[in-house]
């Protein structure tokens, strides 16, 4: 009896073995580990950050510390919340750093030394395989102080510092294809000097010499150049020039092409007891209602010294449809002596094929013109002048006063047409339509012409 309660006892402990079972049953997975159970290794982090040991340490860092989202990385969640470096070696391509955050949720800290990244270049190529270009996304034309260097001739201001503002520093190393980026480290050791421009046909170059941690830089030009950045000064003090366009908004522009001495300083905000602008030439484009001003700039010092020669666009100028609600026509005594002669005694009604019968240049000369101001009203008196192509006189009506703010109105060679003609009594009421003015056609300015019918005697 003692031997079958062994047996028995045998069996079921074989039984919860698996006894006889066969190869294919699945194997059992070890336990999940807990929370206490996790920690944080350095295979861990290096799965995690997945850094280049192609780059250098200061790109390593960069990707590095840009990285703080949740990942899964051998089975577990980490979560990245800080990081820290602890030493560095540019040179030897290590770096340590301080790594917090989140594995399995339960906070960690951990150390992590990186090694086996590309070497930073040596001195010699810091200083002597060096390039420099603008940084993108920086508008250095306008806001470089050029004016310091060239006008007023100190460079004491362009030390590392201020151009890192402006400018990348790139190496790139001897039998290598990295390109290695001058650091703020790398800065703070580096010397600029005999800062300089240098004029060229187009655009010229600032020039300088560069010492990193006592070596100094190749001076001169060809093959062993100097650092150099185009700059174009022309653009420079261009953008010294703020187009006023609440100013240029109150004129008529061919007014203001042909007397544009004026005018032009008028329409920019500029240090005036820095610069004195000289026009050189003025272009205007009837169709976009727009003048290009090309302007000589010395400085304001009895000099004469050119600082720069620059064309500047002017537009914003009032539209030719204002004088829809600007120009007045007003009857005078030989125009009522002229209508009174042809229509005083004609049946009151419309009389439009009548005045359209009637050569239109023969009267509307003695129309009198008007422009509204804002302080008034502008007298326009007629003048023949010799159009550009020389070939022919045509009239315009021009401002009678000599005060330079009313030189805009200036209305070359109008063509109008009447499309209304009504008499009522002694008044013959016309709607005259302005078809052209100053060489640009016009469709929706329409204008009032009362007349008095003068009775001949």
């Amino acid at each position: 009896m003692k031997r079958i309660w062994i047996a028995m006892i045998v069996g079921l402990i074989m039984a919860s073995c698996g006894g006889n079972s066969s190869g294919n049953d699945p194997i059992p997975a070890p336990p999940t580990p807990t929370n206490e159970d996790v920690k944080v290794t350095d295979n861990d982090l290096v799965s995690y950050f997945n850094l280049d040991k192609t780059k250098y340490v200061y790109q390593a860092i960069e990707t590095l510390t840009a990285q703080t989202s949740a990942k899964i990385v051998n089975a577990k969640t980490i979560e990245v919340l800080s990081t820290s470096i602890q030493e560095r070696n540019d040179s030897e391509g290590t770096f340590k750093v301080l790594v917090s955050g989140k594995i399995q949720n339960k906070p960690f800290s951990h150390t992590i030394t990186y090694t086996g990244f590309a070497k930073k270049p040596s001195d010699y190529d810091m200083s002597h395989r060096l390039s420099v270009k603008w940084k993108n996304g920086v508008d250095y034309q306008t806001q470089f102080d050029f004016d310091t260097l060239y006008r007023l001739k100190k460079n004491e201001k362009y030390t590392a510092e201020y151009l890192s503002q402006f400018i990348d520093i790139e190496v790139l190393e001897q039998n290598s294809q990295n390109v290695y980026k001058y650091t703020v480290d790398d800065l703070a050791k580096l010397q600029i000097s005999n800062f300089e421009f240098k004029n060229g046909r187009g655009t010229g170059t600032l020039t300088f010499v560069v010492t990193y941690n006592g070596n100094k830089g190749y001076v001169g030009s060809g093959t062993y150049a100097q650092p150099a950045l185009a700059f174009d000064k022309n653009a420079y003090y261009a953008s010294k020039f703020e187009l006023k366009k609440d100013v240029v908004a109150q004129y008529y522009m061919r007014g203001v092409y042909e007397n544009a001495q004026a005018f032009y300083s008028s329409f920019f905000d500029y240090d005036r007891a820095v610069f004195a602008p000289i026009l050189k030439s003025v272009d205007k484009s009837d169709s976009q209602n727009t003048l290009s001003l090309t302007i000589e700039l010395q400085e304001r010092n009895g000099s004469e010294n050119v600082l720069a020669t620059f064309t500047k666009d002017v537009e914003g100028f009032k539209s030719l449809s204002t004088l829809a609600t600007e120009l007045v026509l007003s009857t005078t005594a030989d125009l009522g002596a002229y209508m009174g002669k042809r229509f005083r005694t004609a049946a009151d009604g419309d009389l439009l094929a009548k005045v359209k019968a009637l050569p239109i240049q023969n009267w509307i000369k003695n129309v009198h013109f008007s422009l509204k101001k804002a302080n008034g009203y502008l007298d326009l008196e007629r003048e023949e002048v010799r159009m550009s192509n020389g070939n022919y006189l045509a009239p315009v009506w021009k401002a009678t006063s000599n005060r330079g703010s009313d030189l805009d109105a200036y209305f070359l060679n109008p063509r109008f047409e009447v499309v209304e003609a009504k008499k009522e009594g002694i008044w013959l009421n016309l709607k005259v339509k302005l078809l052209q003015v100053n060489e640009v056609a016009l469709n929706d300015v329409v204008l009032p012409l009362r007349i008095h019918l003068i009775e001949n005697s």
